[in-house]
């Protein structure tokens, strides 16, 4: 599965690390890249609804939306 996030805004570079921290502790991770302005992340498989729950709290905290562009 392929997530769209758009860009979040970091307040330092720490900022960026535990928000790429915690998207790395979703289950079924796989990778996260930044492409452009947006980042996209993987997972190896459809994450349980828990995970996506988790995933839109993250982006709420960074002030972000995430899409699935391929499932």
């Amino acid at each position: 599965m392929l997530i769209e996030i758009v860009t979040p805004v970091f307040k330092c570079e720490a900022d960026q690390s535990i928000f790429f921290s915690r998207l790395s502790g979703l289950p079924n991770y796989r990778r996260a890249a930044n492409r452009g302005e947006n980042i996209y992340m993987s997972l190896s498989q459809h994450p349980k609804q828990t995970a996506l729950e988790e995933l839109q709290m993250i982006c709420h905290m960074w002030g972000t939306t995430f899409k699935v562009v391929e499932g």
